[in-house]
């Protein structure tokens, strides 16, 4: 997307990274990280909700909790991931 000069909005980019969740190795949590930092999508829900996801599947439950604990807003999923 970025190649093509598409611009990421929250939900494209929680749903790539849920769509990645099971398949993500501890550099690419990472870097899914950053490009949200960087996209500055960090405080849309969908975002935090697909970062919990990726970070819990990755048996990273101590970022999932962080994570969790920083939302100013939950929601039903946010509960659940």
């Amino acid at each position: 997307m970025q190649k093509n000069g598409i611009e990421l909005d929250h939900f494209t980019l929680g749903s790539v990274i849920n769509s990645r969740a099971n398949l993500a190795s501890l550099e690419e949590g990472a870097q899914f990280y950053c490009q949200v930092l960087v996209s500055g999508l960090i405080y849309f829900i969908t975002v935090y909700n697909s970062l919990i996801t990726l970070n819990g599947k990755r048996g990273s439950t101590e970022d999932s909790n962080q994570l969790f604990n920083e939302m100013n807003f939950r929601d039903e999923v946010s509960w659940t991931g």
